[in-house]
């Protein structure tokens, strides 16, 4: 039932769900891909709301992309730890068009967790020592002036899997850290 889903949605905290706790290296990290587009419901009452808020967004001035229909991330299905690896699956379904309509509040209170894109974001916290020994934390510096999102001060860096650059978090992690900071790592 979405009403009774997006009622229950309303009382949680608005924060997120540690899935996984602890420390994992490229090693003991596995991805596994699911049939695209397995993982996530369309029906006509959603993909209905999909066009109607991509229009919407077009008409409000977002500048379209040529692959904005297309997927080109992977949705989160889920993650599970086996001994010392760290299991997680993937669907490689969303376009940039789900993703925005899909985080839009109107269709996430109308619809359930099983129609959201939810794609695969990656951060990353920076720490290295300065020339004393003291530890100190990258900070990035985001421009207004050529950037789609507003300009400031943001922690690390980031960004979401993309099925033609990334097979795993880590290469995420890794090319985000070179578009955003130029340090390569």
């Amino acid at each position: 039932n979405r009403s009774a889903w997006a009622e229950q949605e309303k009382l949680k905290p608005k924060s997120f769900s540690l899935l996984v706790e602890g420390k994992f290296t490229r090693d003991e990290l596995a991805v596994s891909l699911v049939a695209p587009g397995s993982s996530i419901t369309h029906d006509s009452e959603s993909e209905a709301a999909v066009n109607v808020t991509w229009s919407q967004l077009l008409a409000s001035g977002l500048k379209a992309w040529p692959n904005d229909t297309k997927p080109t991330r992977y949705r989160f299905v889920t993650a599970i730890t086996e001994e010392d690896t760290l299991c997680v699956v993937l669907d490689p379904c969303v376009s940039y068009k789900d993703y925005a309509a899909g985080k839009a509040p109107e269709f996430r209170a109308t619809f359930g967790k099983e129609y959201q894109p939810n794609p695969v974001g990656v951060n990353t916290v920076i720490i290295a020592k300065d020339a004393e020994g003291k530890d100190r934390m990258l900070l990035t510096l985001r421009s207004d002036a050529h950037d789609y999102k507003a300009g400031g001060y943001q922690v690390g860096t980031g960004g979401f899997m993309e099925i033609k650059k990334d097979s795993s978090p880590f290469d995420t992690a890794i090319r985000e850290m070179k578009e955003e900071s130029g340090i390569d790592p």
